[in-house]
């Protein structure tokens, strides 16, 4: 029979890196001991058949929004307002009804970290797109997560990327991009946010479709200094800059701590959980926690 210590781990193990034991999950893992049940939370699945069996939302690209006072417009709000309902509802089932609730535990976090919203989207298809994304690398390499979101249609729009040129940088998503996002509060000075507005110019997105693409006449080639470095960036090699450095590594560690384990107590001086984040992996740094 299990002890009262196992008991309280394993409900610990389930409600911290998941949503909660589903339906006979509890009783299984008192079964298979807390070394076991440890190892399958942390263990991606080849096959999640949970999350297989749910129907993927109907989610298409609606178009240009119709002219006012036209017929269409009725029809139009009623399918944006369909298409976002089916995108909410679509998630919840994947949270309570996946094999393996620590995947969509993490696509939760990093949807809370890359914060974006579709109440300025206004279209579901780009917050579909971003939501698979963020669940692609949310145990993964935080290099290749930082890469594809700076690429993303939906933050991009969202920090107003899409209106980020040449002759006129948007520092908005430089911005959050240090203190947010990589490098965290204070590790960084206004001189870096306006060079990194400038190495993220010439993004144009699609509002319907999420879709991002790269006009290089708007892009200001002319090499910035950033955080010391003179280089002639784009968003990809800004990005793989901002992630390479240490700040990195304690920013995301500190996310981790506080959203995971404390939220009153700072992440403790040298920390298990930044130390295996030097390779930027997730996973191995929501083991050490």
């Amino acid at each position: 029979m299990a002890t009262v210590s196992e008991r309280v781990e394993i409900a610990r193990l389930a409600h911290r890196f998941g949503f909660g034991p589903r339906p006979g999950e509890f009783e299984a893992a008192l079964k298979m001991g807390v070394s076991s049940y440890r190892s399958q939370v942390l263990t991606v699945p080849q096959l999640d058949n949970g999350a297989a069996a749910i129907k993927e939302p109907e989610i298409t690209d609606l178009g240009k929004r119709p002219a006012p006072n036209t017929p269409e417009v009725i029809p139009f709000a009623q399918a944006m307002r369909l298409q976002s309902q089916q995108l909410l509802l679509w998630w919840l089932d994947r949270m309570a009804l996946s094999d393996h609730g620590l995947t969509e535990r993490m696509t939760w976090f990093w949807h809370g970290h890359w914060a974006t919203s579709i109440g300025k989207l206004n279209y579901a298809m780009p917050m579909y797109l971003q939501n698979k994304t963020l669940r692609t690398h949310a145990l993964g390499n935080f290099k290749e997560m930082a890469r594809a979101m700076v690429n993303d249609g939906a933050l991009q729009y969202w920090l107003d990327g899409n209106n980020s040129t040449i002759k006129a940088p948007n520092e908005n998503l430089s911005r959050e991009l240090m203190e947010l996002f990589i490098l965290g509060v204070n590790r960084y000075s206004e001189d870096d946010v306006k060079a990194l507005a400038r190495a993220l110019t010439g993004y144009q997105v699609i509002n319907s479709s999420g879709a991002l693409t790269f006009n290089l006449k708007n892009h200001d080639l002319t090499p910035v200094t950033l955080l010391g470095t003179t280089a002639s960036f784009d968003g990809t090699s800004a990005s793989d800059f901002l992630v390479a450095r240490d700040d990195c590594a304690t920013f995301i560690a500190e996310r981790l701590w506080y959203r995971f384990i404390s939220s009153t107590e700072p992440l403790p001086t040298n920390s298990s959980i930044k130390s295996a984040f030097a390779d930027r992996n997730i996973a191995s740094a929501v083991k050490a926690m």
